[in-house]
């Protein structure tokens, strides 16, 4: 002011050239945002890596969940729910009669021990052993209930069975059935004797001639006492029956050994047929064949006769 300098003078001498600064603080700033940028990647990269890691690590998380899974439901499987569902088959199966299925499918997976389950296929076990000799037991009734006890043949009750049956059957194929009855000649002397047990020895060696003589489809029973029926099923042939007839009564006048003694007896037997086209009547059926065997016992013991109204009347 003093130098009456003007303005536009004092400005020209205290101005500064700021121009390199700009270009500093420019250059400046640059750098600054260059290292935003690269701290701003550096930080994404790193954000990444944590978020790449998380995924990994949940991953691994979830893998080793499932298969920690698995592995217990396998355990699960194997101890709990396989030996359940076991013995759930095998419940079923003895409970249809099928007494293997516990042998089947449980004692290859076996619980032994003292867990619900061990207790549960103990009972099973235990039931399984009632069960045979529950049936057991029934199957011996049954066999007492049908079986003569001395000679093991049938008894009347599985006689008349058997009668209905072949009967039945022989309706539908057309086959007759031909019933013998069959009476120890002499018998009774020989009981009284020697006593019940050589009479026991000649009816169980009676018994053991007629089971070889006939076929396994014909029945052969005691009646009682010294007296035999066999039902013959599907034969018409009369002839070969006579011939069995007689093949029987050779074999059962053979002595049998008794002590010092040979012990033998006689066989008269009556034979009557029962076409299959005919009326089932087992009583008339057995009155005719025992009307045959007085024919035969009337002829001369130790034979047979074969039924026919005619002849049987005149002897009667």
């Amino acid at each position: 002011i003093e130098q009456g300098l003007t303005s536009e003078a004092i400005d020209a001498e205290i101005r500064i050239v700021d121009s390199y600064a700009l270009r500093g603080l420019e250059t400046l700033d640059q750098d600054i945002i260059n290292q935003i940028d690269q701290k701003s990647a550096e930080l994404s990269l790193l954000l990444e890596d944590v978020s790449q890691r998380e995924r990994v690590n949940a991953l691994v998380v979830i893998g080793s969940t499932v298969v920690i899974a698995f592995f217990i439901f396998l355990i699960f499987s194997r101890k709990i729910i396989k030996p359940v569902r076991n013995m759930s088959k095998v419940m079923w199966e003895m409970a249809h009669g099928n007494l293997d299925a516990y042998t089947d499918m449980l004692e290859k997976n076996s619980v032994q021990d003292n867990t619900e389950l061990g207790n549960m296929e103990a009972s099973l076990r235990v039931f399984k052993d009632n069960e045979i000799k529950r049936r057991a037991a029934e199957d011996e009734i049954s066999v007492l209930a049908l079986t003569d006890p001395l000679t093991g043949l049938a008894n009347r009750n599985q006689f008349d069975k058997k009668y209905n049956e072949l009967t039945a059957l022989g309706k539908r194929e057309e086959k007759s059935l031909i019933l013998l009855a069959v009476d120890l000649d002499d018998f009774k002397p020989i009981n009284d004797v020697y006593g019940h047990a050589a009479g026991d020895l000649i009816l169980k060696s009676v018994a053991k001639k007629l089971l070889l003589t006939f076929r396994e489809t014909d029945l052969v029973a005691r009646l009682g006492g010294d007296e035999f029926s066999v039902i013959m099923y599907g034969t018409d042939d009369i002839k070969g029956v006579i011939k069995t007839v007689q093949r029987l009564i050779k074999s059962v006048h053979l002595p049998i050994p008794f002590g010092k003694d040979m012990l033998s007896v006689g066989l008269s037997v009556g034979i009557a047929p029962q076409p299959y086209d005919s009326e089932d009547n087992m009583e008339l059926l057995m009155q005719n064949a025992d009307k045959a065997l007085y024919k035969a016992k009337a002829l001369g013991k130790n034979t047979f006769f074969v039924y026919a109204p005619e002849d049987v009347e005149s002897i009667l």
